[in-house]
C-alpha cells in the first residue's frame, strides 16, 4: 500500500458480487449474500474480502473494524461467519 500511496480509507470493503464485479457490494440476507442487481446468491462472498484485508491492511482485525469493513451491522452474524471459517480469535472483540 505504501509503494502505490494507497491509504487505508481508500480500500473499499464489503462482499462483492462475482457476476457484477468489484463495483457492486452484496447484501447479507437470510444466511447468504445477495446481489441487488443480478440477484446472484452466495454463501461465502465474505471470504475473499477477509483475505484481501489480511494481505493489504493487517492479519488481525477487531469486531468493530470487521463490522465496518464488511458493511454489516449484526455482530452475531459476523461471529457466526468467523466461527464457520475456523479463524482463531483472542479476547472478546
Amino acid at each position: 500500500m505504501e509503494k502505490f500511496s494507497v491509504l487505508r480509507h481508500d480500500i473499499i470493503g464489503g462482499a462483492f458480487c462475482p457476476e457484477c464485479g468489484p463495483t457492486l457490494i452484496m447484501n447479507r440476507k437470510y444466511g447468504r449474500w445477495e446481489c441487488s442487481v443480478c440477484t446472484k446468491k452466495c454463501k461465502k462472498a465474505h471470504v475473499e474480502p477477509l483475505k484481501d484485508y489480511a494481505l493489504l491492511i493487517s492479519p488481525t482485525i477487531t469486531m468493530c473494524e470487521l463490522i465496518r469493513y464488511l458493511r454489516m451491522e449484526n455482530s452475531i452474524t459476523i461471529r457466526k461467519l468467523l466461527k464457520e471459517l475456523n479463524i482463531p480469535s483472542t479476547g472478546n472483540t
